[in-house]
């Protein structure tokens, strides 16, 4: 079985750094780019290991499902009759990683 090569989008939110799996949607987080990175192999690899047969999700697909995130997250502030806080994120790199399939 071949390693799994996915793409991977790197956000740096006020004083931590996001990381995304572009093609599955996992996310982890970090102090440094190389950490967050490091943690979303990590994730990336408990997920197929738990899901051997996920599917990569289309793009527009993971963006309705932001939206519908920020919706929510809306919808609850309004209900509480607190603002919602903007974040500063912002995209600061996109790389690519490899992570070697689960064996059961």
């Amino acid at each position: 079985m071949s390693n799994y090569t996915f793409t991977a989008n790197v956000y740096k939110e006020d004083d931590d750094y996001v990381a995304e799996c572009a093609e599955l949607g996992t996310t982890s987080q970090g102090r440094s780019f190389e950490e967050a990175l490091d943690k979303l192999k990590e994730a990336t690899k408990l997920y197929l290991q738990a899901a051997p047969d996920a599917r990569i999700i289309p793009a527009e697909q993971r963006a309705d499902l932001i939206i519908g995130v920020r919706e929510l997250e809306a919808a609850y502030a309004q209900e509480l009759d607190e603002p919602i806080e903007p974040v500063d994120i912002h995209l600061v790199g996109t790389t690519t990683f490899t992570v070697e399939p689960a064996y059961a």
